[in-house]
């Protein structure tokens, strides 16, 4: 089997699992778009400010799983070229560069 034939053999499952995932992405943001303007139509203050709030959430959210899988990406190739050193500087520019960035939303959190 060659490279050509093997991608194809590859391709076609996962277009078939693709087609599926992608249309009900796109009917749950319809969905959502649908209700953003039903409740702000009908309901206005405390509803408009939440669903103006969950774009920035899943800014948040995206940005602190890329940041997790970018920097298990960079440990995984330090850690198996043997390079130790390499590995402690991720991770600490890691720690460094998320805690700086999201202590002020830490210390502005109420506990209790």
């Amino acid at each position: 089997m060659n490279k050509s034939t093997y991608a194809l053999h590859i391709a076609k499952p996962m277009i078939a699992f693709l087609i599926p995932v992608f249309f009900a992405s796109v009917l749950k943001s319809l969905g959502q778009v649908l209700g953003i303007i039903v409740v702000g139509q009908t309901w206005s203050g405390f509803f408009d400010s939440y669903f103006c709030l969950f774009p920035l959430f899943f800014f948040l959210i995206s940005f602190i799983i890329g940041i997790g899988f970018g920097s298990s990406i960079l440990v995984g190739q330090s850690y198996g070229g043997g390079n130790i050193a390499k590995v402690k500087e991720v991770v600490g520019v890691t720690l460094v560069f998320t805690t700086y960035h999201f202590s002020p939303y830490l210390r502005s959190m109420e506990y209790g």
